[in-house]
């Protein structure tokens, strides 16, 4: 592996080697994607995927279409486990950021330490 197999474009739109390797050798009838962000919190019985775009970067159609999915499947299966599906949109160190609830079909912004709390499932405040 000494040669360079993933240029800076690569890095930006494959989040991982795996999904090089599979645009680049499977079939093109699937979405793959990444999930950036995946918590569990057991004392609050709550499972977490989030997405993260940059305040500017758009979604691909297909990413969205399989988030949306699993936010449908989160909203029947919320009983014993909170599940909740997420895109933060904001830009590092994050000052302030955009959630959008994919359940819930919402919308709202945070501060910096409002994402923290958010993050960590604890309460927080919108702005």
């Amino acid at each position: 592996m000494g040669e360079k197999y993933r240029s800076t474009e690569d890095l930006r739109r494959f989040g991982s080697d795996l999904n090089k390797y599979a645009h680049e050798n499977c079939i093109k009838e699937m979405t793959v994607i990444n999930i950036d962000f995946l918590s569990y919190k057991a004392s609050k019985h709550k499972i977490r995927i989030i997405e993260s775009k940059h305040t500017n970067e758009s979604m691909g159609r297909q990413q969205r279409v399989v988030l949306e999915l699993f936010a449908s499947l989160f909203k029947k299966l919320n009983e014993k486990l909170t599940y909740e599906c997420y895109i933060i949109k904001g830009d590092y160190p994050y000052i302030t950021s955009e959630i959008e609830d994919l359940v819930n079909k919402s919308i709202f912004a945070v501060d910096q330490e409002n994402l923290i709390k958010f993050l960590n499932f604890e309460d927080y405040t919108i702005i």
